[in-house]
């Protein structure tokens, strides 16, 4: 049993209305085991919050039409050296947790990133991109759905 599996188990005979999955689907080897598991602890009132980064968002397929990463849903040599596991967009995030027998109440991505977080950190650091500069990159979901930096599903128990 591992860490994780251990915690759950303390868990299980507790109530939740809200359990937030952060950046953690993509960084473990078996997503759909986490997802069961937390389906274990979970009742009809429990909202599941999950995120995770888009394969699809808007700075990785600017990357394959440039020619910086081969294909879409590649994990790319940053995400390896972090040991990702996975990648996920909005319709792989819905099917594993559709198999995980919860149903999206909500889904959706969120802040148009036009580059990867090393060049976005320097243009914030050298005072290219301000404050206004990124409110706009947040309000500009709305042309772009599916294609902000992070997805993100609601969910309830089926």
């Amino acid at each position: 049993m591992n860490f994780f599996e251990e915690k759950v188990d303390e868990l299980a005979s507790k109530e939740f209305d809200f359990i937030l999955l952060s950046c953690l689907l993509h960084e473990v080897e078996m997503p759909s085991d986490i997802l069961r598991k937390i389906r274990s602890i979970s009742t009809e009132k429990t909202i599941l919050h999950v995120n995770v980064p888009n394969a699809k968002s808007f700075h990785l397929l600017w990357a394959v039409e440039s020619g910086m990463i081969e294909k879409i849903g590649m994990l790319t040599q940053t995400a390896k050296s972090l040991q990702q596991n996975t990648t996920f967009d909005l319709l792989s995030l819905e099917k594993i947790i559709g198999d995980s027998d919860f149903k999206i109440i909500e889904k959706g991505s969120y802040f148009v990133k036009p580059f990867n977080h090393r060049k976005m950190f320097q243009l914030v650091e050298n005072g290219f991109i301000d404050e206004e500069l990124l409110n706009g990159l947040c309000r500009m979901i709305k042309y772009f759905p599916e294609n902000g930096a992070e997805i993100f599903a609601n969910c309830k128990v089926i």
